[in-house]
């Protein structure tokens, strides 16, 4: 259980992309099925163009591990669905707790918490149910104190991390 306390444009959200195409190409706990959530489904469809197509569009290594192979594949899968390697990447809103619930899952990932309506969470725990080594990984720039992503991270060992800033060349705390 990762939980991941941000402020806004650090790169978490590409750490997690990354996260997620990792899984999926490696058949993260033998099968590599990924839950990766935005707070709304129509954010979700934005997103998985811009991030996920992009990323996958731009290494010639991804390409060539998304499912089905040419010349069937048209495009880098669908919006709400990647086939990388072995696993799968399933891009869904929170706001959908139908969507949410349709899927087991490897890996659940949260990406602006605080976002996400009451019980997002504990339905996202539930999908790892099925999994032989589920993760959760838990990332949102805080919006109020003690509560949302902020009390998940004050239950958590808060471990703090520096990152170099490659825009102004110092290092921010993550």
């Amino acid at each position: 259980f990762v939980v991941i306390q941000k402020s806004a444009q650090v790169g978490v959200t590409e750490l997690l992309v990354n996260r997620a195409l990792w899984a999926a190409d490696v058949g993260l706990a033998n099968r590599g099925v990924v839950l990766f959530l935005m707070p709304t489904q129509n954010q979700m469809a934005d997103f998985a163009s811009s991030r996920f197509d992009q990323a996958i569009q731009n290494s010639a290594y991804l390409r060539q591990r998304l499912q089905p192979e040419p010349p069937r594949r048209k495009s880098a899968d669908s919006q709400r669905l990647k086939h990388l390697g072995p696993g799968y990447i399933n891009l869904r809103g929170a706001d959908s707790r139908r969507q949410v619930a349709s899927v087991d899952a490897d890996l659940v990932i949260f990406d602006e918490y605080d976002q996400m309506g009451e019980g997002v969470l504990e339905l996202g725990q539930r999908r790892l149910s099925s999994s032989r080594a589920g993760s959760i990984w838990v990332a949102s720039t805080p919006r109020l104190p003690e509560a949302g992503i902020n009390g998940l991270y004050l239950q958590s060992d808060q471990r703090r991390y520096l990152l170099p800033c490659p825009a102004c060349h110092l290092e921010q705390t993550l």
